[in-house]
């Protein structure tokens, strides 16, 4: 069971732009259509423009902690 349907939605989604089966692409259109005021951030190693332009944000690697 997904959050939504327990009534507890996401507030933040943050997916790798390139992974296996699903890519975050597809991730954020389906989020989007589900949701589509959830934001939506893409982490990507390669050109930012290859982001979906349904994206909220683009987190560019690498990425460090604040210390």
């Amino acid at each position: 069971m997904d959050a939504i349907s327990k009534g507890e939605p996401y507030n933040i989604v943050i997916t790798e732009l390139g992974m296996p089966r699903i890519t975050g692409r597809e991730v954020v259109q389906r989020i989007k259509e589900v949701s589509p005021n959830i934001p939506a951030i893409v982490r990507t190693g390669w050109d930012g423009e290859s982001a979906p332009k349904e994206a909220d944000a683009i987190l560019c690697k690498t990425v460090r902690p604040l210390t």
